[in-house]
């Protein structure tokens, strides 16, 4: 299994001298997945604003410039993660369930099977991409910010089946996310005339 970061104090406890209290739970982040400290960091912050259930979003200065970058390179981390584990299932996939099946019949299919397993995966590279192309035109924080938050602290939390992480489910998550909140028009602020 593995290793789990707490980023915050347990309830009750102060928070580095601020005085403030963390009444919830505290934050963990997935050790799994290679962020940076500048990453977990807003991570966390994000995370914790959520928690506080605070309404307000960051203004659009701020989501461009330093937010939506780390969101982005959060995203293209936990999809590469998916990406690689798509691949492993793939690949112990096609071996499996044949060893009941008929010597020529296996035989037939093969090369339809391959052809499968490659278009298969090249798909779920393109999807990746797509999805990251759409939250890098996203102009302000969207509504499932926080989901996503949650999704990139801890991909294997809902994701995995015992130690596996299951990389197309994980990619469905991220882009449910991602896609039910694409803008139509990223110049929507600007074409109001």
């Amino acid at each position: 299994m593995e290793e789990k970061v707490v980023t915050s104090l347990p309830s009750g406890d102060t928070a580095s001298g601020s005085g403030e209290s963390t009444a919830s739970p505290p934050i963990v982040i997935s050790a799994a997945v290679p962020y940076t400290e500048e990453e977990k960091k807003l991570l966390t912050e994000q995370l914790r604003r959520h928690q506080r259930q605070q309404s307000q979003g960051d203004d659009d200065s701020s989501w461009n410039e330093t937010t939506l970058p780390f969101i982005s390179s959060m995203v293209e981390k936990v999809l590469q993660l998916a990406a690689q584990n798509r691949e492993s299932d793939s690949t112990k996939d096609s071996g499996s369930g044949d060893e009941n099946k008929p010597q020529e019949k296996a035989n037939a299919t093969d090369d339809v099977a391959g052809a499968d397993a490659v278009s298969k995966v090249d798909t779920f590279v393109e999807d990746n991409d797509y999805v990251l192309e759409q939250l890098r035109l996203q102009p302000w924080p969207f509504f499932t910010l926080p989901r996503l938050c949650e999704i990139l602290a801890d991909p294997y939390k809902y994701n995995s089946i015992g130690d596996k992480l299951r990389g197309e489910k994980l990619q469905s998550a991220i882009r449910r996310c991602v896609l039910v909140s694409a803008p139509l028009n990223c110049d929507v602020r600007n074409n109001s005339s």
